[in-house]
């Protein structure tokens, strides 16, 4: 199936959905899964208002499907130490995101490959960066598969074999 999705930017009246989402054992389980405590909504107004403020560089992202908010992605540029410690090639330019659908009913029906897939592409129109990566945990074999559907591929584990690198097949650096 084919969902009409659409991305756009987080505002401070998500925080009340965000604070259900991150307070999901299921979302908690695969998205956060360092999480000491559980959100709250002061928490969530917290970490999230200074990315809308300009105060920290993570653009933050609701995803929509038939104008129903389902998701949540956010994107930042790989650091000098990651690029470092993950073997990355240097002077390049890379990109990375988190993301996740925050009603566990709606895993498995195709929407989060749609959702990255159309999320990609505007990583690398409006950046166009010489590569995409993500870092999901070893152990979640959902998200892993879900971006080898998607075009990425394994590259090597990183942060002491607890996360995959994948990076986005189109990815010129690693080309």
């Amino acid at each position: 199936m084919v969902y009409d999705i659409a991305i756009r930017p987080l505002s401070p009246a998500d925080f009340l959905m965000m604070t259900k989402w991150l307070r999901t054992e299921e979302v908690l389980h695969y998205y956060e899964s360092d999480a000491q405590e559980l959100y709250t909504y002061e928490s969530i107004i917290e970490k999230y208002s200074p990315r809308l403020n300009g105060v920290i560089d993570i653009p933050s992202f609701i995803v929509e499907v038939d104008t129903d908010p389902i998701g949540f992605v956010q994107s930042y540029r790989v650091t000098a130490e990651e690029i470092e410690a993950w073997g990355l090639p240097k002077g390049k330019t890379y990109f990375t995101f988190d993301q996740f659908i925050g009603d566990p009913d709606l895993w498995g029906q195709g929407i989060g490959s749609q959702m990255i897939k159309r999320f990609v592409v505007e990583l690398l129109t409006k950046h166009q960066p010489d590569g995409v990566i993500v870092t999901p945990n070893v152990t979640n074999e959902r998200a892993i598969k879900c971006y080898e559907k998607c075009g990425f591929r394994k590259v090597n584990k990183i942060e002491n074999d607890l996360k995959w690198m994948l990076v986005y097949g189109n990815s010129i650096a690693f080309q």
